[in-house]
């Protein structure tokens, strides 16, 4: 076992020394070409290869990413050679895990979270991997023993090994620890249960007068507003018809990847050679190994050193079916999944929770299809720098996206198709001239893409004969408010000096009279006939009393409760723990909240 770990330390650091000497070498070279941009595009600062929200993202940060998800997939000596595809995977990875960690660094120090060495020392000291805790080297009369595991502990030549283990321990401590934080930072008040209890509970008997439509036309306040009244309205509330923030569509020709039968079959036999050596494992410590090499030997993907928590319902339909019949520590057969195929290993389950991990294949299309079609590209890229994008796709055969990608305030709104660097996609929006296309294809699945930037929507007033249609709604609206409001007005006045509303509304044939049951304030049929503001007007209503006028878009009402029954909760707690969590929600998303990023990195594989 010793021999195993020291074994994967030295190819570790044979791993990282070659990366950091090429990374060195190519550092300055990369920081020459990043300086000028590509057309259209904003200079680079030297050295900066991205920027979440006003903190830079160097050089050295990404390359260091890249080494640690290096890593991940060079370890264990079964070096396999890896497809462009794959590349441009790995280098993604590196980039949402630098951002990932970036946007830890931040939240930690917002909410004062701490870790210190003592909580992770100790998790260390009594919690030892599970991959060791059933190895013959390490028990004593059958048992785990804790003090030959510290002596492992201690040998410097494991350092590398533990060091690992630390670090995973870190990201689990820290998610669980913040999350904990978040949880008790809100408790429903006694008072705040006691109200809501009750208003979920009410029963209103009402009866309300209806001041709407009906009373424009008997007020004879249906004309179509002139061209000059519409106008004159637009000119005056012009910044309510402004385009709120600029606005870019983007184009893209796509150049397929398509797989044959050969490239899936190739991905089963990736997978089954996993499968057999996971099988061919003699005890359980061996199986774990024998799982964690066929992560890297055979999957292509991330590899799940660790167990990955999924709630059921974040599962695909095939995991969930196949993590639903395994127990503990058992792992499945290979089956199909929507990126390809997969073995699922159960670590635990609580509930509907499930810890996973997986050995995962795909289908990938042989270098010498995927060569072919990068020269196509080329081809496209050289003709539509002589005679246009839309001729070149033409004459390639290539079909236009019928749904462009959409860019609003600098932010990608709308974008049809799946890539892996959307980052790159919106940096290049951002700063492109009208009609330029991008230098490099964008890699995604379902093959390369290249894309224009076909116009772009200044963030100014949109002009009048685009919008008059609904200048004229507007103006004929807010005439027919003003008409109602004053009937209702009118008609308060009149109630509030003894008269009933029955006696009213038998006056004026114009007011609608109407009753209606209103069982809680979740009632939605009640909701959806009277709207939101009649309902919350209720909640400060008793038997007897009246209120009004309630506007909304639409009319104004004045309402009478005829009758208020108020009913005890059924189950308070359910309200308090649905309270709670949706308050955890709120402050984890506002925890979380996104800052804008920036991706200055070029390309990779073109």
């Amino acid at each position: 076992m010793l021999s195993t770990l020291r074994r994967r330390v030295r190819i570790i650091m044979i791993v990282v020394a070659a990366a950091f000497i090429l990374g060195f070498l190519l550092t300055e070279l990369w920081t020459i070409v990043r300086q000028h941009g590509s057309d259209g595009g904003a200079r680079v600062k030297p050295g900066v290869v991205g920027q979440v929200g006003r903190r830079e993202v160097t050089v050295n940060e990404y390359r260091e990413a890249l080494q640690f998800m290096g890593q991940k997939y060079l370890r264990d000596s079964m070096l396999r050679e890896l497809s462009a595809e794959d590349e441009a995977r790995v280098n993604q990875l590196a980039w949402e895990y630098l951002l990932n960690e970036i946007s830890w660094n931040k939240v930690m120090n917002d909410t004062r979270l701490r870790l210190t060495e003592g909580e992770l020392e100790w998790l260390v000291m009594n919690f030892p991997p599970q991959s060791l805790r059933e190895r013959p080297e390490l028990m004593t009369d059958g048992k785990f023993d804790t003090l030959k595991y510290h002596q492992l502990l201690q040998n410097p030549e494991n350092q590398g090994f533990f060091s690992q283990y630390a670090r995973d321990l870190y990201e689990q401590l820290r998610q669980q620890k913040l999350q904990l934080y978040v949880a008790a930072a809100y408790r429903p008040t006694t008072a705040e249960t006691a109200e809501v209890s009750r208003g979920a509970n009410s029963v209103w008997k009402t009866t309300s007068l209806f001041f709407g439509p009906e009373i424009a036309q008997a007020a004879g306040d249906t004309a179509t507003p002139s061209d000059a009244e519409a106008l004159a309205y637009y000119r005056k509330h012009i910044e309510e018809f402004r385009r709120p923030k600029e606005t870019r569509e983007l184009v893209y020709v796509t150049f397929p990847l398509p797989l044959n039968f050969d490239d899936i079959q190739a991905a089963r036999q990736r997978i089954e050679a996993a499968y057999a050596r996971i099988r061919a494992a003699a005890d359980t410590a061996s199986r774990r190994d024998s799982i964690e090499a066929a992560m890297f030997a055979d999957g292509d993907f991330e590899p799940d050193t660790a167990s990955l928590r999924f709630a059921k319902s974040e599962l695909d339909s095939a995991t969930a079916a196949v993590a639903a019949q395994l127990r503990p520590g058992q792992f499945s057969a290979p089956h199909p999944v929507a990126s390809g195929f997969q073995i699922t290993i159960l670590d635990s389950v609580r509930r509907d929770t499930f810890w996973l991990r997986r050995v995962r294949t795909r289908p990938r299309v042989d270098n010498a299809r995927e060569i072919a079609v990068i020269e196509r590209v080329r081809t496209f890229l050289d003709s539509a720098a002589k005679v246009g994008f839309d001729t070149a796709a033409q004459q390639l055969g290539l079909v236009l996206s019928p749904a462009p990608a959409v860019m609003t305030g600098g932010e990608l709104s709308r974008l049809p198709v799946q890539l892996y660097a959307v980052g790159q996609l919106v940096e290049w929006a951002r700063n492109a001239r009208e009609g330029a296309v991008t230098e490099f294809p964008l890699r995604g699945p379902g093959g390369l893409y290249i894309f224009k930037l076909r116009r772009v929507l200044p963030a100014e007033p949109i002009p009048f004969e685009n919008v008059k249609q609904a200048v004229r709604w507007r103006v004929r609206q807010e005439k027919q408010k003003r008409t109602w409001i004053a009937a209702a007005e009118k008609a308060a006045q009149a109630i509030r000096g003894g008269m009933t509303l029955e006696a009213y509304a038998a006056a004026h044939p114009e007011v609608r009279l109407d009753t209606l049951t209103v069982n809680s304030v979740n009632d939605m049929t009640a909701r959806g006939a009277r709207g939101p503001q009649f309902i919350g007007a209720l909640l400060g209503l008793e038997t007897g009393q009246t209120t009004g006028p309630i506007v909304s878009e639409w009319g104004a009402y004045i309402i009478r409760c005829d009758e208020r029954k108020d009913f005890p909760m059924g189950n308070v707690q359910d309200y308090v723990q649905g309270r709670q969590r949706n308050i955890t929600e709120a402050l984890w998303q506002q925890i979380w909240k996104q800052h804008e990023i920036r991706d200055f990195r070029q390309p990779q594989g073109f």
